[in-house]
């Protein structure tokens, strides 16, 4: 029997009885975590108020782009220049804004935020957001759909909130390099927190979404396509809420998660009241978990 624990490709390991657990991604990351610290540079310096700060960095008067920056900036910090606040840019890529947690800022309003524009570079520049943008942990399209301080995963469509350390995130929770959308090369300085979502309730997953377990044992969201309990499912983010992708030959159907493990009920339904276990033990919150089974 095999399992899939995240979207759209297959890895196999074993499961109780021999079974195997398929897991991966087509264009899914594979997070490496890493140790916490923020990853900075020498910061840029750019006068405050996001788009209008690109003519510093275009530079005007014909100095270069840093020069220009660094000789807008401290007319801005003397208070003569008639510039905004200064606003120190920190992460690698450089750009027009930090959103760095914590030091965010260089945009001029509620109606933008400061957003990676070149996945390659880290680059950041003031992007529009909507007059009611989806806060974390609820479904996106691209990063404009998404609150400030936080990032629309691609992968998973689901806004995360930014980090720079695990102490940024909610309890239990990682934060990982960001990878750029068609490679698996992370962003420079962006991170992003998982979700670490319970399996069952799905929760902090919003509408649409479902709590899948990532290759490196951790628990985050992802769009769902809301295949239902004992309906023939192929991908892992098929299953709705609670449920997972699991079978064998070409037979998958979404099952109930469960907890605890090696015995009955675990909010098990009644006709599958048996909470098996995996062969390699799935835990969230020091819980052993399992799936759920006929007796």
């Amino acid at each position: 029997m095999r399992i899939l624990t995240t979207p759209r490709a297959l890895l196999f390991f074993l499961l109780a009885g021999g079974a195997a657990v398929a897991a991966g991604a087509c264009g899914y990351p594979t997070f490496g975590f890493v140790s916490d610290g923020t990853s900075t540079t020498g910061g840029v310096v750019t006068g405050g108020g996001g788009a209008s700060t690109s003519s510093s960095v275009a530079g005007t008067g014909g100095g270069d782009a840093a020069t220009s920056s660094a000789d807008s900036s401290a007319a801005s910090a003397s208070g003569t220049g008639g510039g905004g606040p200064v606003c120190a840019i920190t992460h690698k890529g450089k750009g027009t804004c930090e959103y760095l947690p914590g030091h965010e800022c260089g945009c001029p309003d509620v109606t933008t935020k400061c957003a990676v524009i070149d996945e390659t570079t880290g680059e950041s520049d003031c992007i529009p957001i909507g007059a009611s943008p989806t806060a974390a942990w609820s479904g996106c399209d691209t990063d404009n759909d998404c609150a400030a301080k936080t990032w629309c995963d691609l992968d998973l469509h689901v806004c995360k909130p930014i980090c720079s350390i695990t102490a940024d995130c909610s309890a239990g929770a990682h934060c990982v390099p960001v990878l750029q959308s068609k490679v698996n090369t992370p962003i420079p300085s962006l991170k992003a927190c998982t979700a670490h979502c319970d399996p069952q309730s799905a929760a902090p997953c919003g509408v649409g979404l479902t709590c899948l377990q990532d290759s490196n044992s951790e628990f985050d969201c992802a769009r769902s396509k809301k295949t239902v309990l004992g309906a023939m499912c192929t991908y892992a983010d098929d299953c709705d809420k609670g449920l997972l992708c699991i079978g064998s030959g070409a037979m998958f159907t979404c099952e109930k998660w469960c907890h605890p493990a090696d015995a009955f009920g675990g909010g098990c339904p009644f006709d599958k009241l048996f909470c098996s276990s995996f062969a390699t033990a799935v835990t969230y919150n020091s819980s052993t978990y399992g799936f759920c089974v006929a007796p």
